[in-house]
């Protein structure tokens, strides 16, 4: 898997075969002396010296089932734990591994039903977990009939990926004993209870607490003890509005760190680092002058720092602060994206790592020393010839400084005029990210030049810019997003004559949006499950907390006129640009309806169109590895289109 193969001769662009074959692999874990590195790789576990200088050994029996999430070291190292799921017993089972000797396999037990957030005790005795039912060693064979009725109470009533809901079915919190194989309630049926964590000791589980038949956005950080003896109500060490998310106990025990989130912000809120005083009770924001999006973190060994992640204009960077100081200190920045990392008792860091064009690979860290540890793809690259990735920046209509990523054709010559695509992320709080990305380099190898802007909305830019966007989607005159391909047209890049916009969800949408705002501009589009009447999706899809929250109620006179002026579909009459509608017929994130009514539309009005459906994927199924056909159909359904309206 270390291995470096030799440059061939003649090196092939990107084609449609090639989806799904680069596979990163899982979150990396560092073991307690910083000297080994575990991590899953394609339903195998494996291990390496942290210094880079051995090969990854293969822990895992093929067969085992699919490793659900990262490896866990025991604290003396001497053992990793693996979960895995099996299909074909349909439990999750639990093994541990010699360090010293990898053929020694034990098996800790199994778990049936639908569990989530499991982690294994201090004392390596007992796993926690949330679930909305009593977990069990088998799963219940009894099954609700297909075409029974269903009785629905829930606030939210469809799940994207799964249908309908019928009640606001909370999560209890669990632990499961692996010597008795059995488990024990700890929480109260009252609240929808996630994301717990265990003490330092394993005394206590802090655990995240919300109301699902609630509008606002708010949840609570709850306490309780891990023996289930005595009354099953939490302790709520809260109670302040905000959205609180993946505590962790400091190693004394006596803080809890989060994710928190401004509810007055709701969906818009930058996620924030807070820590709360167990004794005091009090919660106190330690990032508020940083300004970037917090996606995750970790207490050092001795409690001094908190390293964590931050999103930054199309990068994902590892800083720490000082808990004493508040200090903030960036360890990795510049064009890399960092997608998990682990910390020994030593400092030592494991990542799992990007760069602008490059696929993830795990890496350590020990103070300022990088080292790569994993060539994982370096046998596909090396066979693949890429288009060349780039970040520029540009002055927007709005005046605001906006980043844009630029994947230039494969064999790019400065001398000519190239067809380019505007690809608009989705979201909307989410960013074009530096790394290899799949969709990028097809329509680079079949000769687009592709534009993927970070404009308002975008995480990595702080608060405010993405508060932009805030009852203000997609409808400006001249919206910051045509910006970027405007700009590569500028570079002398892009052929003006020979333009095209795509997007998904809400670059769906924002696609809807451009082709009645600028009809001439471009010569094709692609929507790929994108809003157009806004209005009709409220108590249809599953975002009914956001709509309230921004826009109101639909059928409030002034609040219905946020919903119309925001909907495409009400200015399709102006639309001239022939365009691909493509969804799921089981997309409850944002529902075919709106595909249907857009396509009916441009249809009517004589605009070239076409209606793609998938009569079984839900909201992602087109970038899902696991929905090859599907992914492939979907990309060769885009370049067609394109090819067939622009000039490659």
């Amino acid at each position: 898997m270390n291995s470096r193969p030799h440059q061939p001769d003649e090196l092939q662009p990107i084609t449609i075969d090639d989806y799904g074959k680069v596979l990163e692999p899982g979150a990396a874990s560092i073991s307690p002396d910083g000297k080994h590195i575990a991590f899953v790789h394609e339903q195998e576990a494996y291990v390496l010296l942290a210094d880079g200088t051995e090969e990854p050994l293969k822990l895992s029996a093929a067969g085992k089932g699919y490793n659900k999430i990262a490896p866990s070291w025991s604290p003396d190292g001497k053992t990793l734990n693996l979960l895995f799921y099996s299909s074909e017993r349909q439990a999750y089972e639990i093994y541990a591994v010699s360090a010293d000797n990898v053929g020694t396999w034990k098996k800790l037990g199994r778990i049936g039903a639908e569990v989530w957030d499991l982690n294994l005790s201090p004392d390596q005795s007992r796993w926690l977990l949330s679930s909305s039912q009593t977990p069990r060693c088998k799963f219940d064979e009894s099954k609700v009939p297909d075409d029974a009725p269903i009785v629905i109470e829930a606030m939210i009533l469809k799940e994207d990926g799964k249908g309908y809901v019928a009640t606001d079915a909370n999560n209890s919190i669990f632990t499961w004993s692996l010597s008795h194989d059995h488990p024990t309630q700890l929480t109260d049926a009252a609240g929808h209870d996630t994301q717990p964590a265990w003490s330092s000791d394993g005394s206590k589980v802090a655990f995240i607490r919300e109301d699902l038949a609630r509008a606002e956005y708010q949840s609570d950080l709850c306490v309780t003890s891990s023996e289930g003896k005595g009354p099953l109500v939490p302790k709520a060490l809260t109670s302040s509005p905000a959205d609180r998310r993946s505590p962790a106990w400091s190693p004394d025990s006596k803080h809890i760190a989060y994710i928190w989130r401004d509810a007055k912000r709701g969906p818009y809120a930058v996620g924030q680092l807070a820590v709360l005083t167990i004794d005091t009770g009090e919660e106190r924001v330690l990032t508020k002058e940083h300004d970037r999006t917090i996606t995750s973190f970790r207490y050092s060994a001795d409690g001094r720092f908190i390293y964590f992640l931050f999103d930054n204009e199309g990068g994902s960077h590892l800083a720490r602060i000082e808990l004493q100081t508040d200090n903030i200190e960036t360890l990795l920045s510049d064009e890399r994206y960092v997608t998990n990392f682990d910390i020994s008792a030593d400092g030592h860091v494991a990542l799992n790592m990007k760069s602008m064009n490059d696929a993830a690979e795990i890496y350590s860290m020990k103070g300022d020393r990088l080292t790569k540890c994993t060539y994982l793809t370096q046998e596909f690259f090396s066979k693949r010839r890429l288009g060349s990735k780039e970040q520029v920046f540009y002055t927007a209509p709005s005046g605001q400084r906006v980043q844009a990523l630029i994947t230039k054709p494969v064999g790019f010559d400065p001398s000519r005029k190239y067809p380019a695509v505007l690809r608009i992320h989705g979201g909307p709080v989410q960013q074009a990210k530096f790394g290899y990305d799949f969709y990028s380099q097809l329509l680079a190898a079949s000769g687009y030049i592709v534009v993927e802007p970070n404009p308002p909305g975008s995480t990595g830019r702080g608060q405010a810019f993405i508060e932009l966007i805030k009852s203000n989607w997609g409808f400006n005159d001249e919206p910051d997003v045509v910006g970027a391909i405007d700009h590569v047209v500028t570079l002398g890049y892009a052929d003006p004559d020979n333009l095209a916009v795509i997007g998904y969800s809400y670059g769906g949408y924002m696609t809807n949006c451009i082709i009645t705002l600028t009809p001439p501009k471009f010569k094709a589009a692609v929507s790929g499950a994108g809003h157009s009447l806004i209005a009709a999706n409220y108590g249809h899809d599953i975002w009914l907390k956001w709509y309230n929250w921004g826009l109101g109620k639909p059928w409030d006179r002034e609040s219905r006129r946020n919903y119309d002026e925001l909907s495409p579909l009400h200015h399709a009459d102006k639309v001239e640009t022939p365009t691909m509608f493509l969804c799921g017929a089981q997309d409850w994130n944002v529902p075919i309806l709106n595909a249907e009514l857009f396509y009916q539309a441009l249809r009517v009005n004589g605009v070239p169109t076409q209606l793609i459906v998938y009569p079984k994927a839900a909201h992602t199924a087109h970038w899902d590895y696991g929905e090859t056909k599907n992914g492939k159909d979907y990309y060769e359904r885009v370049l067609g289109w394109l090819d067939r309206f622009l000039n490659a």
